[in-house]
């Protein structure tokens, strides 16, 4: 039986990075390359990066029974500190704003854009493919709010604005 695309995700905390392989059919053999020079046979394997934050070249390799091959490639995204976890995703400005806030992106792609209130709630949602874009706020809503920034290749941003 043939194993469908060698898909995987990830989520980090600090320069640790977890890997979970998304693959359907079965793998005999799996086979990571972190993109640091660092390589793994686990099947949901826990990277420690060396650098504070960066872009990984991140491939699995897949082998089953059949000795059929999948491989798959992507780029992993990861970022240690809060000053701006986002700074590798996106940008904004001015911060702080009377409302109007410009968001660019630091590469194309598809991007879910989520405004939170300082209780968490989602005040705004904005689904895009633009490379940059405008979000203009009510007057009457002063205080910090946090933007979240999701792409569709998994890597996530936020950072604090706030209104005046």
């Amino acid at each position: 039986k043939a194993i469908s695309d060698g898909a995987f995700t990830y989520n980090s905390q600090g320069k640790t990075v977890f890997f979970t392989q998304t693959a359907t059919g079965p793998g005999e053999s799996y086979q990571w390359f972190f993109g640091d020079g660092d390589s793994s046979a686990v099947v949901n394997p826990i990277h420690q990066y060396r650098s504070d934050s960066g872009t990984y070249n991140v491939c699995l390799n897949i082998v089953n029974p059949a000795n059929c091959k999948s491989q798959t490639c992507r780029s992993v995204r990861f970022s240690v500190g809060i000053d701006n976890p986002g700074k590798n995703l996106f940008s904004v400005y001015p911060n702080p704003t009377g409302g109007l806030i410009h968001i660019n992106f630091d590469k194309p792609g598809k991007y879910l854009v989520v405004i939170y209130d300082i209780l968490g709630r989602p005040i705004h949602l904005t689904e895009t493919n633009l490379p940059s874009f405008e979000i203009q706020l009510p007057e009457t809503t002063k205080g910090s709010y946090v933007i979240k920034v999701t792409e569709d290749q998994g890597g996530t941003g936020q950072m604090v604005i706030i209104v005046l």
